[in-house]
């Protein structure tokens, strides 16, 4: 078990083309596919086939939380890409789906792609009639 210090973004951090990621569930979702990793080997299979590789003992369990789009792009008052990743609401306390929905200030732990980059006080965005601020409250590593 790693500690939670020693971990670093970058370890996370990894180039994978647009053209690979799902923008939308599949209509039968047990044709999704399945990326198998056995006996040291990596293979491809469907979802639907997942029988075959769990033991009559195996425990599933279901991941039911939602996905929020939590990546946010600013441009720095010199035009710089500022990418802010939303990680979940500051205080912990409520569904981050529902904290996106609100239309006064909410404060959120992120991860700030380019935050050298970051010189300004407020970083501002207006997209769809909507307008977000974001400012640093505070640093973490």
């Amino acid at each position: 078990m790693h500690n939670p210090a020693d971990i670093s973004i970058l370890d996370y951090t990894y180039n994978l083309p647009q053209e690979k990621i799902a923008q939308y569930p599949l209509a039968n979702r047990d044709q999704s596919k399945l990326l198998v990793f056995q006996n040291g080997q990596i293979s491809e299979d469907r979802f639907r086939e997942i029988s075959k590789y769990l033991s009559s003992d195996t425990t599933l369990v279901f991941n039911t939380t939602r996905v929020v789009n939590a990546r946010l792009h600013f441009l720095s008052a010199k035009k710089q890409d500022i990418e802010i990743f939303c990680l979940g609401p500051d205080d912990g306390s409520q569904d981050p789906s529902q904290q996106m929905l609100k239309k006064s200030s909410v404060q959120w732990r992120c991860f700030v792609g380019n935050l050298k980059r970051w010189k300004d006080d407020v970083l501002t965005c207006e997209k769809s009639g909507v307008s977000l601020h974001a400012e640093i409250r505070g640093r973490q590593n």
